[in-house]
């Protein structure tokens, strides 16, 4: 009857990779997300993107699209246009994509008939097109449609200006991004991402606004190691 807070957290053991997400709690209910994830497209092994969806409700029919078609799945199989499952209360689909074609689920559109709660990122993960073995865990649980905005600010972490990514994913057609106050604009289709670096952020502080709502995504790093 009263409010709590939820974490939950991922340990690979030896030193090597974790990971955690703060639960949003009803906030997290919605019928229409977009994925994202670290870049993955680094050749190195073990990278993996996914996506998870989880039903709050009993037949909950859920649409997974904008992959691009011939995208191999973690399971073997190719992606050949939208994937519509149904699923009960407390069932879950999960969606993956493993090796430097990972970064093909940014962007990826899910629709359900009832509220889900969608979690989203990367188990093995880079931003480093260049890094020859270091990753990292990256993941959250997200929000829906109809809770993103159109004015961001984000602040940079110590890492690279390769590692220090922000993603942003139109959710409509004609998407104009300004950045750090610019009235140059940049334009994206719905499903389409622009990424900044570090090398965008001022006085470590990057400033973004939008002419339609986007879904942000921020990657840092705690130092400048992968």
């Amino acid at each position: 009857e009263g409010l709590i807070y939820t974490s939950v957290r991922t340990n690979a053991g030896g030193g090597a990779q974790a990971g955690g997400l703060v639960t949003k709690g009803i906030s997290a209910l919605g019928k229409r997300f977009r994925a994202g994830a670290m870049l993955n497209n680094s050749a190195i092994a073990g990278l993996l993107n996914f996506i998870s969806v989880l039903a709050t409700e009993n037949n909950t029919s859920v649409t997974i699209s904008n992959i691009p078609i011939g995208t191999l799945l973690a399971n073997g199989t190719t992606f050949n246009g939208p994937i519509t499952i149904n699923l009960n209360k407390n069932e879950s689909y999960i969606l993956a994509i493993n090796g430097n074609i990972g970064g093909n689920i940014i962007g990826a559109l899910i629709e359900s008939s009832k509220n889900v709660v969608v979690n989203s990122g990367s188990f093995g993960g880079t931003n480093d097109p260049s890094s020859s073995g270091g990753r990292d865990v990256g993941f959250d649980q997200i929000v829906g449609a109809d809770k993103i905005g159109n004015e961001y600010i984000f602040i940079k972490g110590l890492g690279s200006a390769v590692l220090e990514r922000v993603l942003l994913i139109a959710d409509e057609d004609n998407t104009e991004i300004y950045a750090n106050g610019s009235t140059t604009p940049i334009v994206i289709q719905a499903g389409q991402n622009y990424i900044f670096d570090g090398s965008a952020f001022i006085n470590n502080n990057l400033y973004i606004t939008s002419s339609k709502k986007v879904f942000a995504y921020q990657s840092i790093g705690g130092t400048t190691s992968n």
